[in-house]
């Protein structure tokens, strides 16, 4: 197959497969005679793999990682368990954070409907960075969640810029 056709195939962008033979992630592609780059059942195969990875929110070095280990012959479940529970982690951090911030704009949404005459609860919040949960205070105040554990959630697949 021609890199338009398992574009199609795949939905991943023409630029995208070039990305991922750049990074490693796939396998320097075949040529035809014509120069143009040609994909097999296999390629097909590790693209939907990495389709499934990107999906549970796997890193694209995350992904090289499960992808080599895809390819050993050794036992590979402890390290595959072990990428899987960090993530897992990060994922758990991620929905606490979701839900402190649903609660947040919750008790906003509540104030605002509330509210009479001009003043906006929301902006005023807003206006007011000490109210800010995301935002750890050098007064050593514990209960802002530290972001620097928590990583935003990437988009299902990127396009290389």
């Amino acid at each position: 197959m021609l890199i338009g056709e398992v574009a199609a195939a795949t939905g991943f962008s023409a630029d995208t497969l070039r990305y991922y033979e750049k990074m490693r992630l796939l396998p320097r592609a075949a040529r035809n005679p014509a120069g143009r780059r040609t994909y097999d059942r296999d390629d097909l195969s590790r693209l939907a793999f990495i389709r499934r990875a990107e999906h549970m929110h796997f890193s694209l070095d995350e992904i090289k990682a499960l992808l080599q280990l895809r390819q050993s012959d050794g036992a590979v479940r402890h390290q595959a368990l072990k990428l899987a529970e960090q993530k897992l982690g990060t994922i758990e951090q991620t929905l606490a954070d979701l839900q402190q911030l649903h609660a947040e704009l919750e008790v906003l949404v509540h104030r605002c409907r509330g509210a009479s005459g001009a003043a906006c609860p929301i902006i005023e919040n807003l206006d007011e960075p000490k109210r800010d949960p995301l935002v750890r205070r050098s007064t050593g105040d514990s209960s802002a969640p530290d972001r620097r554990r928590a990583r935003p959630i990437p988009p299902k697949h990127r396009t290389p810029t």
